[in-house]
């Protein structure tokens, strides 16, 4: 500061104090122990919170309650002396007794016969055959969904399919991969081969949505006259490559004779493939929130005759919007066919799922015919 006649020069220096202060690292240390206090009826648990100093000093802060630091809530009081607790068997009879108010499964207990419960011979008790289905299908519900080549059997012959996994991703759509309702609709055809192995002669089969091919190729080997294989053109190497393995790893050469594949859009004149066809296969082709249903009801009138039977297998999905189940069944009646549920104790009996379904359609030959 340059002195000025008016203001006096004042000096100032930098001050730098040094304070020093003494690093304490406290450790804390928590112990949960019960309150001894049996008299008191709103006794909890106490925590003991003990803070010690690097110096050795220790001090106890407080007790608190158990909810939390600093919350005093205590826990709710006991039970009143006049209630009364069940009894716990004290003999094996009595244990086997069954328990008041608690209902048997029912022989029905979803529509359409879905749900029957049966008898375990060996400890005699009364289980639902949903428990029994779902331990059945851990052995073959989404076992292969992400292998390269799905197995599959047919009576004493086996042969691959190659599958393409997450093929939406690449252009393919969703039936580069074998679902759920594929597999239960091939058994079921199967096991209607096996209760009448008359099932499949003479019979034109057409596949809508065959994505892998999987129904139709088991429609071959059990017998069918003709199966057609359709789907999108981005598909169809993959239906193609299918249809040349089930032949070479089946040891049949007439899968390449009687098994084709062909390009076909819902709703588009079907003639030219051969139509009406004596049955007609869909499975896993139900999807509101990708296909709309309309054009799939549209090609189900197109490929089928008075003598036509639909197969069609529906795995149920959650849809906000709508019931797929209800909106489809609507749309076929409205279309004029005959809406059919198929009960599971009809299916094969490895190959059920409570998310499921198989219907039946045929073409109302009259208003008689029951919808």
């Amino acid at each position: 500061v340059r002195p000025s006649p008016s203001r006096p020069s004042v000096h100032l220096h930098p001050v730098r104090p040094s304070i020093s202060i003494p690093s304490i690292r406290p450790s804390i240390r928590l112990s949960v122990r019960p309150s001894v206090r049996p008299p008191n009826p709103n006794a909890s648990l106490s925590l003991r919170a003990d803070l010690t100093h690097t110096s050795g000093y220790e001090s106890p802060i407080r007790e608190i309650g158990a909810g939390c630091f600093g919350h005093s809530r205590m826990l709710p009081p006991p039970p009143p002396a006049t209630l009364k607790l069940p009894e716990l068997p004290n003999s094996a009879a009595q244990r086997q007794q069954p328990r008041k108010g608690v209902k048997k499964p029912s022989e029905d207990i979803r529509k359409g016969g879905q749900g029957e419960s049966k008898t375990s011979k060996r400890k005699g008790k009364q289980i639902s055959s949903s428990l029994v289905d779902r331990i059945k299908a851990l052995a073959w519900r989404g076992r292969y969904t992400l292998a390269e080549r799905y197995p599959v059997t047919v009576g004493k012959k086996m042969f691959h399919l190659q599958q393409t996994v997450c093929g939406e991703r690449k252009g393919l759509g969703t039936g580069s991969t074998v679902w759920d309702g594929g597999q239960i609709l091939s058994k079921f055809i199967e096991f209607k081969y096996d209760q009448d192995e008359k099932f499949f002669n003479g019979k034109t089969v057409i596949e809508l949505g065959s994505g892998t091919g999987i129904v139709g190729l088991v429609a071959g080997i059990l017998g069918a006259k003709s199966v057609t294989l359709t789907d999108q053109k981005q598909i169809l190497h993959l239906t193609k490559t299918n249809i040349e393995q089930c032949a070479r790893e089946g040891n049949d050469d007439s899968i390449l004779d009687r098994v084709s594949c062909a390009e076909y859009n819902w709703g588009d004149n079907a003639t030219g493939m051969g139509a009406p066809f004596d049955l007609v296969l869909v499975a896993d082709c139900i999807v509101p929130k990708l296909y709309p249903m309309e054009p799939l009801v549209d090609a189900l009138l197109k490929v089928s005759g008075i003598n036509t039977t639909i197969l069609i297998c529906y795995d149920h999905r959650i849809n906000s919007e709508v019931d797929p189940r209800l909106k489809f069944r609507s749309l076929c009646e409205d279309a004029g066919f005959v809406f059919k549920i198929i009960p599971r104790r009809e299916w094969h009996p490895d190959f059920r799922l409570d998310d499921c379904y198989i219907w039946e359609l045929k073409i109302r030959m009259n208003d008689k015919d029951e919808i």
